[in-house]
């Protein structure tokens, strides 16, 4: 059951091929475990929580506007709860992971995009409309880099895999050269690094947590930017607090699984 969170190639399918994958992922949960009183789901993009539905994912566009709250609680017949999977990363993180001991915590993925999420006191916090934690589609650089989403200078745009792509390389080529010790790979982390400090810096100064969390593949290297992260952030915010902040790493691939169950907790 585990490796099908990792294999997202159905997410190239059409409505009727990704709802298949998701019942055939559920069901073997189903028949491996007994006992099961609810599905949790975590997705990419803006997602309509009380319906169940992807309403935008600029990375996943095949998938928006699908109802699988309906569609899991018909064919399994239990509760379905349904958040983004940044939101479900960063509530794993502030139940059971490094920030449990803190109240409000902010969290960054790192990967194909950048997703974000806000816990506090162990809820997520979602906003007006949903769409709170969004923190890869914050403008760091006015006419920067394009984005996926149509914008120029997110965020995303210089700590996700596109960076990576855009230097000619992928975030794993990269990670493993600089292991090796090349210089070039160094630098790219580095600049990586930097972005994400300006990223939490703003994060520091809006929302004033008392944890950062950051995940996803490329977080895996952090030993090669959160130095960078870290001065960035006491170099650049506002706050006399934000340099205090801890910045933890979750490096375990089931995070996002975990803060999907832990939707169904009261």
């Amino acid at each position: 059951v585990q490796d099908s969170f990792v294999n997202t190639d159905y997410l190239q399918n059409d409505v009727e091929g990704v709802q298949d994958e998701i019942r055939k992922t559920v069901q073997r949960a189903f028949d491996t475990f007994s006992g099961i009183s609810g599905i949790g789901l975590g997705l990419p993009g803006t997602v309509d929580a009380k319906n169940g539905a992807i309403l935008d994912g600029p990375n996943h566009k095949k998938i928006q506007n699908i109802p699988l709250k309906p569609f899991l609680e018909k064919e399994f017949s239990v509760p379905v709860k349904v958040d983004n999977d940044t939101n479900c990363f960063c509530l794993a993180s502030a139940l059971f992971g490094k920030a449990q001991n803190h109240a409000i915590v902010c969290a960054l993925t790192l990967g194909t995009g950048s997703g974000g999420g806000i816990v506090m006191h162990k809820k997520i916090f979602r906003g007006a409309h949903g769409a709170a934690g969004d923190h890869g589609h914050m403008i760091i650089r006015e006419g920067g880099q394009k984005c996926v989403c149509g914008n120029n200078g997110c965020l995303e745009a210089y700590i996700s895999s596109h960076a990576f792509h855009r230097w000619g390389t992928t975030a794993e080529k990269a990670h493993a050269a600089a292991r090796d010790g090349n210089t070039e790979s160094k630098k790219q982390f580095q600049e990586v690094g930097r972005s994400v400090g300006i990223g939490l810096a703003n994060l520091a100064d809006t929302i004033d947590p008392d944890a950062f969390v950051l995940g996803g593949g490329i977080a895996q290297a952090h030993a090669f930017f959160l130095a960078e992260t870290k001065k960035t952030i006491a170099e650049t915010a506002i706050s006399v607090h934000a340099h205090t902040i801890p910045v933890f790493v979750e490096t375990d691939q089931y995070m996002g699984a975990r803060g999907a169950a832990g939707l169904l907790l009261p």
